[in-house]
């Protein structure tokens, strides 16, 4: 089932890879470029690189209470391994999955099946507490 997962999560990385572009003044530009300079400019999600964990730290037991399964890259080195066990640390009902050699982007084949999983994994969980199985 993990073989199959990786190798649909690569084709579909290939597949977003080669077709995911948008036109600009000089041509076309890749989705994917026009995503990460706009992150950058904006400075991403958060008014501060420790927003989140020092939401976590200080309290945030309703930030806490929500189901969460963080996916790293064990060599991402935009947001290093480090931060993700550190925000574990924070928060310890958050799980924490890595993948050994996977890196920063979800279209890296290993991160994408890891996401799936995790995706899936919280959807059977919301299914399984609907049904009364609890968590």
């Amino acid at each position: 089932v993990a073989a199959a997962a990786a190798a649909a999560a690569a084709a579909a990385s290939r597949g977003n890879a080669s077709s995911s572009s948008l036109p600009s003044g000089g041509g076309w530009v890749p989705v994917q470029a026009r995503l990460t300079s706009t992150f950058s400019e904006r400075r991403a999600f958060f008014a501060s690189d420790d927003e989140l964990l020092d939401l976590v730290r200080a309290g945030g037991e309703s930030l806490r209470r929500i189901p969460c399964i963080a996916v790293q890259g064990g060599n991402d080195i935009i947001c290093p391994p480090s931060t993700a066990y550190e925000l574990h640390e924070a928060w310890p009902e958050m799980e924490l999955r890595v993948v050994p050699a996977g890196g920063h982007s979800h279209y890296d084949s290993g991160l994408m099946a890891e996401l799936l999983r995790a995706t899936d994994a919280i959807r059977d969980r919301r299914h399984s507490e609907r049904a009364g199985g609890g968590r």
